[in-house]
């Protein structure tokens, strides 16, 4: 009787608690985004639940952060096309992206997400667990307003496709890959088309499927010590790539007299 009396209690208490689950009366976590009225997209995690394409006066993160705006789900789960993210319709609007702060989000397919987003000047990857992803193609394409692109957090281990990663990006100027381990990579092409404004590349040691392919802005290339084409950075660099790795920046006839032979 007396247990009987306690597990009695036990159930009670559980049903008490807001959200209980079944087995451990905890809320779930769920990975959501919000695009405010100011343009910021926001990835966020909650024990809340929230409806996908809907707007929100009011959502709270596990960090008690709140936020204002149309709440999109599905973050880690998404699994199609480019163009059937659930904000691509919304995509002229979107001027920065981050993930709210202390918090992780791990998506496994990452293709499109920011494609069209031609008025994104600001991209955070703190926050961003990609160490899952197999699918990056896509993921800035058009991305107009970026002038610098900093990924190097990124972890690339299974993805294996980059095709038209950043083309149409006109303005970048500086982009940071040096993180990325292209070793599974099986698709590059126009990784880097039309990326015409780019001054400054940061590579690192397992970029190692670098080609022709990714179709780099052809023109002379500067580590400091050396100059390369393109076309030799493409033949040199994925035999090569640990002494290599480093920033190529564009050369200019100004820095003749400073490269070392």
């Amino acid at each position: 009787m007396k247990r009987f009396v306690l597990l009695l209690i036990a159930v009670l208490l559980c049903i008490s608690l807001s959200g209980c689950s079944e087995e451990t009366g905890e809320k779930t976590e769920q990975a959501y985004a919000v695009l405010t009225d100011e343009g910021s997209l926001v990835f966020f995690r909650s024990t809340e639940e929230y409806e996908n394409n809907t707007v929100y006066d009011s959502v709270k993160d596990i960090s008690g952060y709140t936020y204002s705006g149309k709440v999109f789900g599905g973050i880690e789960t998404y699994n199609n096309n480019y163009d059937s993210v659930s904000w691509y319709s919304y995509a002229d609007s979107i001027k920065t992206v981050r993930v709210s702060p202390g918090q992780t989000i791990a998506p496994i397919k990452m293709s499109g997400w920011f494609s069209g987003c031609r008025n994104l000047e600001s991209f955070s990857a703190t926050g961003f667990d990609t160490s899952n992803v197999i699918t990056m193609d896509l993921l800035f394409y058009g991305c107009r307003s970026l002038t610098s692109l900093d990924l190097s957090s990124f972890d690339t281990r299974n993805v294996t496709g980059m095709a038209w990663m950043f083309i149409n990006c006109v303005s970048l100027e500086s982009l940071d890959i040096s993180s990325f381990n292209t070793s599974k990579v099986k698709n590059m092409d126009s990784m880097f088309l039309n990326c015409n404004s780019l001054i400054s590349l940061t590579l690192g040691k397992d970029f190692v499927g670098f080609d022709s392919t990714t179709s780099l802005l052809f023109q002379l290339w500067t580590n400091g010590e050396v100059v390369k084409t393109t076309t030799e950075l493409y033949r040199e660099y994925p035999a090569n790539a640990e002494e290599m790795a480093g920033t190529w920046t564009l050369f200019v006839e100004e820095e003749q007299n400073t490269v070392k032979p």
